[in-house]
């Protein structure tokens, strides 16, 4: 983004010579670096108070249950309706991934070991020979 904004504020001022357009890229690379480090200064003081909220409701949870497990971090956050949303979200963008990532191991040449072993199972249950 800093690098598209760096142009922006720059495009009525392009350079004309190599020398030129070296100190440019040079400063857009240096402003880019000083966008990317600020932005992470806020980022760094904006998540450990949210963090640290998460993790204390998350220890009363366990306490009030009197025992540790997965579940306090689910029923400390949501009602039943906000958790069947956000399950649902990470189930499709879980499977999205997933084909994208599968998707690139076949354009690699790769095979797909749960295709494989659906196509000994459909095999055995037709009948058919599977070779190995």
């Amino acid at each position: 983004m800093a690098a598209l904004r760096f142009r922006a504020e720059n495009s009525h001022r392009f350079p004309t010579t190599t020398r030129g357009w070296y100190f440019y890229h040079k400063s857009k690379n240096y402003y880019v670096m000083y966008a990317g480090i600020t932005e992470g200064v806020k980022t760094g003081f904006r998540f450990p108070p949210m963090i640290m909220s998460i993790l204390f409701f998350e220890n009363a949870v366990d306490k009030l249950r009197g025992r540790q497990d997965f579940l306090s971090t689910v029923i400390d956050r949501f009602n039943l309706t906000t958790t069947a949303h956000v399950a649902r979200i990470g189930l499709v963008g879980g499977l999205a991934l997933g084909f994208l990532q599968d998707l690139h191991a076949l354009g690699r040449g790769q095979r797909l070991d749960y295709v494989e072993y659906l196509k000994g199972i459909k095999g055995k249950i037709r009948g058919d020979i599977v070779m190995e």
